[in-house]
């Protein structure tokens, strides 16, 4: 491994044709005496600590890499006479201003700008007829506006990377008159409907598409899935493993040759976690269009998609069953159907999914006994979470009828002795004797007692554990609340990750005031809400789980939340809601307003807790400004890194 700066001894070759310095410890700037290399051809820095500007480079260059280090500035306008340049990889550094122009023009096979902090829009950027693109990477930046229309004139595209920026615009139809097999356009600000019409017969090489975290409504496109002949057709004939990208020929003789490899790579969110492949397989195939407002039915199309690995829908507003045609999908081992409206009962078909790793079928109204049995076997109690019709394992709820539903199948041969079943379930039995007993005692000592303290400061110490909330002293005058919020101050969790847990303390706070009639002014806080009284029985504690649209949308909960704290809450009588905040506060407000006008008392994102309907705003803004006194109903305000959340309590809101 090389270390310290680049040597300026290399800067007298004039001669050098390949500087390959990647995956040292370089430290320092790029030498600006390079550009007077006039024989380089290929350069590269990958994987390094360089600081400072891009220097001038040498014409005569046809591969120039400096990704993953920590370059600063802008793209030098040098960058435009580069003639020769087919490989430009600046991703993964410091870089900012604004894209080129000139970029479009260039003889460029693979543009990889991903990852820097690049703005403007990129309509900007004219691609002529002749373009040779390949490949266009420049996720992860802060770009603008629609995507350039004349990216069509590169007809030999196979990834396009828009993902993680402020794109502003409708489904691109037109691409699909390119080569393309990888389109990830997440985490933007795409909108409007996918009309069957406009994508029918097209997009027939696309193996991978990312549409998550978008704004994406109507229906899911019949005729789009119908379209993906590269995942339906499948890859049987394929006699190697291949992977996207291109080999060129660094040098070559009668006997040998030498070639270097430019792979592609790409972020993708594969079995609940987001992962970097830094090679794509070809064999390779995913749909995720998680985290939009798409609706209607799964259509049955997508089980022909016989070569699928990755299926994310989750977060949507999808309803209906589970196509029996899911069960199809032979090679499927991620499937995310999570945060949806999805009912009925499971297809047992599914069970034969022989490589189904990954189930997430949370937050549904699901109902019936769990399919038993194979794959089903492998997954958690955090698949099924949210259902509450769902019955049978690993759920602790039966189904109370031996033919709904059979424990799985023991793991003894069929010639074995009967002994060791009948071992199986007597041990099953004991320990189910155990904690009923266990839970009766338990039980009688709680609930006989005036009130168990134990039981509530047990809660407490969970919730400080776990949610890790710091109430500050409420301030009175004269018996009199001077100020309407109660503020909580949110600790340790991920800074993409914004959830609010509203338990019990929440709960408590809101029995001291008695619910608001109609009629009652909701502004109104002369009475001392400490000595107001209300009957706590019948008030049912809430956990709100709020997620921000950003995180991938695997569906699961975070760290944070342990799932075995959710658990407890909920054999508390807790019930636990998920919820997702997609909208800055002011634009929610102004819609919940609206439809509480028109006389909708369940607006956007809403919960009963109790006789009280509590609407939860909360705020993608990093610098938001509290709403106005008047406009706060009995607010609990959670912080973090800036973001808000607002619970706005009674039965109607008046601006």
């Amino acid at each position: 491994m090389v270390e310290g700066s680049v040597p300026q001894e290399l800067m007298n070759l004039t001669r050098l044709r390949k500087l390959d310095l990647k995956e040292n410890n370089l430290q320092g700037e790029i030498p600006s005496a390079i550009g007077s290399l006039t024989s380089l051809w290929f350069l590269d820095f990958w994987h390094n600590n360089l600081t400072g500007r891009l220097p001038t480079l040498p014409p005569s260059l046809f591969w120039f890499s400096v990704s993953d280090n920590q370059l600063v500035g802008e793209i030098p306008s040098s960058i435009c006479n580069l003639s020769s340049l087919q490989v430009l990889d600046l991703s993964d550094n410091n870089l900012n201003g604004i894209i080129p122009v000139c970029l479009g023009n260039l003889t460029l096979l693979h543009s990889n700008l991903y990852l820097n902090d690049f703005h403007g829009e990129i309509r900007e950027i004219l691609f002529p007829k002749s373009c040779s693109l390949r490949s266009f990477r420049i996720s992860s930046n802060q770009l603008e506006g629609p995507i350039p229309q004349s990216l069509v004139n590169c007809k030999n595209l196979e990834l396009l990377d828009l993902g993680r920026n402020n794109l502003t615009d409708v489904f691109p139809y037109w691409l699909g008159r390119l080569n393309l097999q990888v389109l990830a356009l997440q985490s933007n600000k795409f909108y409007g409907h996918i009309v069957n019409s406009e994508v029918a017969s097209s997009f027939s090489h696309l193996r991978i598409i990312n549409l998550s975290d978008n704004d994406f409504s109507g229906c899911l496109p019949s005729k789009f899935f119908e379209s993906l002949h590269a995942i339906s057709n499948g890859y049987e004939n394929k006699s190697e493993v291949d992977y996207m990208g291109t080999k060129y020929v660094t040098s070559a003789s009668y006997y040998d040759a030498t070639y270097v490899y430019y792979d592609e790579s790409l972020f993708v969110t594969l079995k609940g976690l987001e992962i970097e492949f830094k090679r794509i397989l070809t064999t390779l195939t995913v749909i995720d269009f998680s985290n939009n407002r798409f609706s209607g039915q799964i259509p049955e199309i997508i089980g022909k998609l016989q070569s699928l690995i990755v299926l994310n829908l989750s977060h949507n507003s999808l309803t209906g069953p589970i196509p029996s045609s899911l069960s199809n999908l032979s090679k499927v081992e991620s499937l995310d159907l999570s945060s949806n409206k999805l009912e009925g009962s499971i297809p047992a078909q599914l069970k034969n999914l022989g490589f189904l790793a990954v189930l997430n079928l949370s937050w549904n109204n699901f109902v019936g006994p769990i399919p038993q049995g194979k794959q089903f076997d492998t997954f958690t109690n955090d698949s099924y979470l949210g259902n509450l019709c769902l019955c049978g394992l690993p759920l602790s709820k039966g189904c109370g009828n031996d033919q709904d539903w059979e424990p799985p199948p023991t793991i003894f041969d069929d010639d074995e002795d009967t002994t060791k079943e009948l071992n199986w379930r007597f041990s099953i039995l004991i320990g189910y004797g155990c904690g009923l007993v266990l839970g009766l005692s338990m039980g009688y000592i709680v609930f006989t007692s005036k009130k168990p303290w134990w039981f509530i400061k047990m809660i407490e110490r969970v919730q400080r554990k776990y949610v890790g909330c710091v109430p500050i002293k409420d301030q009175y005058s004269h018996g009199k609340p001077i100020h309407p919020l109660r503020h909580w101050q949110k600790l340790d969790f991920d800074k993409e990750i914004f959830q609010v847990l509203c338990d019990l303390s929440l709960a408590k706070a809101h029995t001291s005031t008695p619910p608001h009639s109609p009629n009652q002014h909701v502004n109104d806080y002369s009475a001392d809400t400490r000595s107001s009284t209300s009957n706590c029985t019948t008030l049912d504690p809430v956990i709100g789980i709020l997620s921000h649209r950003g995180d991938g949308a695997s569906g699961r909960l975070n760290n944070d939340t342990n799932a075995s704290y959710v658990k407890f809450m909920e054999a508390a009588g807790v019930r636990v809601i998920p919820l997702t905040y997609n909208e800055h506060e002011e634009i929610l407000f102004e819609k919940v307003v609206e439809k509480n006008k028109a006389g909708d008392h369940f607006p956007l994102y809403a919960i009963c807790l109790g006789f009280e309907l509590l609407t939860m705003i909360i705020s993608g803004a990093r610098h938001g400004q509290l709403l106005p006194a008047h406009l706060i109903v009995e607010t609990a305000v959670f912080e973090r890194l800036g973001f808000h959340g607002y619970l706005l309590g009674g039965t109607q809101i008046n601006s």
